[in-house]
């Protein structure tokens, strides 16, 4: 299967990773609040951090029904 990096395929992932960026960056200050400061160092607190910011982000695109959009109309989903 040959990857086409088309602009829109392109656009389409800086989208996705600034909604990654903000999700992650609301739970990282929300787990200092709860937790107190920790060290990002530990592999076992990061990989916490992503993976909760893996579901928190997926959760909310469904809620709010961009998931069904891009099955639509999604580069990956014309090709």
């Amino acid at each position: 299967m040959k990857l086409n990096l088309s602009k829109e395929l392109v656009m389409e992932a800086v989208k996705l990773a600034l909604v990654f960026v903000v999700v992650g960056v609301v739970l990282h200050f929300a787990s200092v609040k709860v937790m107190g400061p920790h060290n990002l160092n530990d592999m076992k607190m990061y990989a916490i951090h992503l993976g909760a910011t893996a579901v928190v982000a997926h959760i909310l695109l469904e809620a709010q029904g961009v998931n069904k959009w891009y099955c639509k109309n999604g580069v990956a989903c014309r090709a």
